[in-house]
Order: structure tokens, then sequence, then C-alpha cells
């Protein structure tokens, strides 16, 4: 199969120009009727579709991290009792945590992934969670209360998975006798999870409910609900940014899945399922009976610098570890500062760092500009340059000559 780029995320808050629905970034936890709301809980079975690991690890094969995280997550729960919800919000936590920043998951929950050490790092495993597979005659799946007091009390400290369980139970979200979620809990629960982190204000979040039925024609368009949440969601994919995704099949059978890839030769959006057995983790989203999108979660951080993750270890010495960033699937983007007459510097959160002549163009009266980093000098070709106006180098000396002149005189004033 041929692989179409799938852009960088080169923005790291979110613009959108869908017809989505957009909550108030605010923690939600008042907004799941389950009478109202057609709920998500559904396991899939996938062992007819295996593919080893370390088939996954030619880096050739992703086009950004997303893409490779995704195809070699292999550790992301068990799905027993319709617990697909929690076990998607699990992992787009863990996907941020080893990309972005390695605050969002304590250590305690996460089960490292391995990467081999060549002239460039390949990853053969990504970084999931700790969630043992219960035995088919365990005591705790004898019943469905029986699982939900382990959950609650026995894994909650350590297994990520039984973390979100527990506080879906604290939310009032656990009703009947399963662990099926509406998708405005689903929402619920990963807002409050960062909530109760203190990472809320870093993230920014599109929740799209479709609360029609989605084979209706979209309005003003020829296609159905489903179909523009589908357009959405790929256009979302293809920065490389995943996507909380509910599907639904014709018999009311509902999932929630992580969208992550996209072909564009064949038109297929490619999900992680979270099979309960099996390991194809690149599945068509319609794959199965689904054949309806009735909603989608997407999310980026905001104002939330990065921060290096350890969750890689290499594969023959497990004392090293490497960040997403250092893998070969990393894509640098890059910020520009210290500009001279003649050049800037470009560095990028990985590390790398390199200076490069000023590249001038669109000319603005008196002016031109560099591309990159804005600074800017006389247009009549003169040698005069003029201070960049985005640096804050020669207004933070004035203010020091301020301060000291200020206070020598007076020692009354400090700005």
């Amino acid at each position: 199969m041929k692989r179409k780029t799938c852009y960088a995320l080169f923005s790291i808050t979110f613009i959108t120009v869908f017809f989505s629905l957009i909550l108030p970034l605010q923690a939600v936890n008042d907004s799941c009727n389950y009478d109202l709301e057609f709920v998500y809980g559904c396991a899939i079975d996938d062992q007819d579709n295996y593919i080893a690991l370390t088939n996954n690890s030619d880096s050739t094969s992703f086009s950004n991290f997303a893409n490779e995280y995704f195809q070699n997550l292999s550790e992301y729960g068990i799905n027993e009792n319709g617990s697909c919800g929690y076990i998607a919000i699990g992992m787009w936590l863990m996907y941020y945590d080893t990309y972005w920043n390695d605050s969002i998951v304590d250590d305690t929950f996460v089960n490292s992934g391995v990467y081999v050490q060549d002239t460039v790092n390949y990853s053969l495993r990504s970084p999931g969670i700790n969630d043992p597979r219960l035995s088919s005659n365990s005591p705790y799946l004898s019943d469905f209360n029986s699982y939900l007091n382990y959950m609650i009390n026995d894994q909650s400290s350590t297994n990520l998975h039984a973390y979100l369980v527990k506080l879906g139970y604290e939310l009032g979200y656990v009703n009947g006798n399963d662990l099926a979620l509406s998708r405005e809990c689903t929402y619920s629960i990963l807002t409050n999870y960062l909530a109760n982190h203190s990472l809320f204000d870093n993230f920014s979040f599109i929740f799209h409910n479709i609360t029609n039925n989605p084979a209706q024609i979209y309005p003003g368009t020829n296609y159905t609900y489903s179909e523009n949440a589908r357009k959405n969601v790929i256009t979302y994919v293809k920065l490389g940014i995943p996507v909380i995704t509910f599907i639904r099949s014709d018999n009311n059978s509902g999932h929630v899945v992580i969208a992550y890839d996209y072909d564009d030769d064949s038109d297929i959006l490619y999900c992680h399922f979270a099979p309960k057995l099996g390991y194809n983790y690149h599945q068509n989203v319609f794959s199965y009976g689904y054949k309806y999108i009735t909603g989608y979660i997407a999310g980026t951080p905001k104002n939330f610098d990065h921060v290096h993750s350890n969750n890689y270890k290499n594969l023959t010495n497990a004392q090293q570890t490497v960040c997403s960033c250092q893998l070969s699937s990393h894509e640098h983007r890059y910020n520009y500062d210290s500009p001279t007459e003649t050049k800037h510097r470009r560095y990028c959160y990985c590390g790398d760092s390199s200076y490069q002549a000023h590249i001038f163009s669109g000319s603005s009266g008196r002016f031109v500009f560099c591309e990159k980093c804005n600074y800017r000098k006389l247009n009549d070709g003169g040698i005069i340059d003029i201070p960049n106006p985005f640096s804050t180098t020669e207004i933070l000396e004035d203010i020091e000559n301020i301060k000291e002149s200020i206070h020598n005189t007076q020692n009354i004033i400090t700005i």
C-alpha cells in the first residue's frame, strides 16, 4: 500500500472551521444521560489478523509519530465489560505523555516501549500501560461487581485503565452491569483527568457530537452527518493529531477507537481498535460491520512546553532511554531567535539547532522582513539594520538601564 504524507503538527493550538460542537473549555461532569444517548462498549477479537510487531519497525512506513506510535501499540488495556471508552482515553493520554510531555501520565502506570539503536532509532513497541490479562476462569470475571471491585480496589494505583474506571465510577458514570460510556461521559472523564492533574488548561479540544441520525444528509450538502464527521477526522489525522472516534453499526453496536492514519489513494481512514485478542492495530474505521462515525474528540497541547520522555528503552540496554523526538519518525518543528544583521538561529524542541542566513522578502514600506524570524532591515539596500520588533533583548537592556538609573537617583521604584 502506498502511504501518503501526513503533515507534521506545526501548531500546538487548534484552529477549526468545521461544523463541530465546541464545548466550553472546562471539565464536564454533569452532561451524561444514559436514557438519551447511545453508549459505546464493544470488544474486538482480532486473532485472524496477526501482524508481528517487528514487521512494523521500518520507519520508512511511518509518515509521522502518531502513525508509528499507534501501529506499534500493543499494551493498551484489556477490554472487559465494554470498557473501550476508558481504553481509548488511556491510549490518547499515553500518546501525549510519550510525544509531548512526560508529566501527563505518572510513570507508575507506564509500560515502557522498546527501540533499536542503529544509525537512527527505530521503535519496536510503543510505550503503553500495565493491565494484566485475567485468565478466563478468574473469579474477578465471574460477575461485573467482582471485576469492578478488582479494578477499583486492587488495580487503580498501578493500572491506568483501572484508574480511569475508578474516576468514571466516582463521577457516577458506572451504571448497570458494564462499563459502556456515552460520548459525553467519555469527554467528561478525559477532561476531569486533566483537570485533576492540573493539565486541563494546557490543551485545546474539539468535541463533535452527532445528535442526529448519522445516516441523514448533512444540511446544505450531499453527504451524511457521518461522512461529514469522517472528513473532519481525516483533516486532523493528516495534521498528525490522533482522534478519539465513536463508531456504530446498523444493529446499534458501538465502539470507541483512535483514528491516526489516512491513505489518500484508497481513501481509508485507519484506526486502533484496541482488540481484546490479536495484533492488527491498523484497521479501516469501517471494519467489523461498523458503518457510521457518530462523534469524535480531538485535542492538542497549548502553552505547554515539551518535556522529554523516558518511555522508550533500548532493546539491548534497558538503562538507556530516549524520548520520542529522538526516533527516526520525528519531524522538526522549528522556532527562530537570535537575529543578527545576516543570520538567525533555528531550533527544535528535540535539541536540533543551527544558524542560517536571513531570507528577506515582503517589502512593507521602508522595510523588508525575514520570512523565518521576522527580522527587518531597510528596504533601500542600506546596511543600517533595524532592531527586530519580535526580539526583546534591546528592550530588556533599556529597562535594566532605566531601573539602575532610577534606583541610583531616587531608590524608590522597581520595574
